[in-house]
């Protein structure tokens, strides 16, 4: 295995962290919970996670609410987003690229989102069985009043020759 930490974050190409984030306590967190298995951070589609769970779905995420060591809540996530998190590596490997193992009921394939796949899979299992089925994911967000990561538009950016570092630096997305 190449790895050879217990957490691992994944950063995308085209997923820039706003501000500061404090990812020590996160992970840390993570060390000290056997059930928060990937935290993301938030961004336009996950800010108000709860609220927009009860709004679009009529699912309450219940007491399912951690506090981070520093006391930064963390909501129950019901959907594996294919953005900025940190996740156990050992969860990837066992349940996320678990497709050895019979049990489990999708396949993750060499160019498939995890949103696509995974994300979809458990949004639409939670449905079905309500919160008990949200614990195998361990899925959170840190919760925040603004995202912390933002997702940049390659081709709202401008021409390639027009792609400066400085377009990439900045807080708000060039329209």
């Amino acid at each position: 295995m190449l790895v050879e930490t217990e957490l691992v974050m994944i950063v995308q190409h085209d997923r820039a962290l706003r501000g500061a984030v404090n990812a020590l306590d996160v992970c840390e967190t993570m060390l000290s919970n056997a059930n928060v298995h990937y935290v993301g951070f938030a961004t336009s589609s996950s800010i108000n996670h709860a609220h927009r769970m009860r709004s679009k779905y009529q699912i309450d995420v219940g007491p399912g609410l951690v506090t981070s060591l520093q006391g930064q809540p963390l909501c129950p996530l019901l959907f594996w987003y294919d953005s900025t998190h940190i996740a156990k590596v050992r969860h990837y490997l066992d349940f996320a690229f678990g497709w050895h193992r019979p049990e489990q009921p999708f396949r993750l394939c060499t160019g498939d989102f995890f949103e696509d796949k995974l994300g979809q899979f458990e949004l639409k299992e939670i449905k079905s069985r309500g919160m008990d089925a949200h614990a195998k994911y361990g899925t959170y967000v840190l919760e925040a009043d603004e995202p912390l990561v933002q997702h940049w538009h390659g081709r709202k950016v401008g021409t390639s020759s027009a792609r400066t570092i400085d377009i990439y630096t900045r807080r708000t997305p060039t329209p």
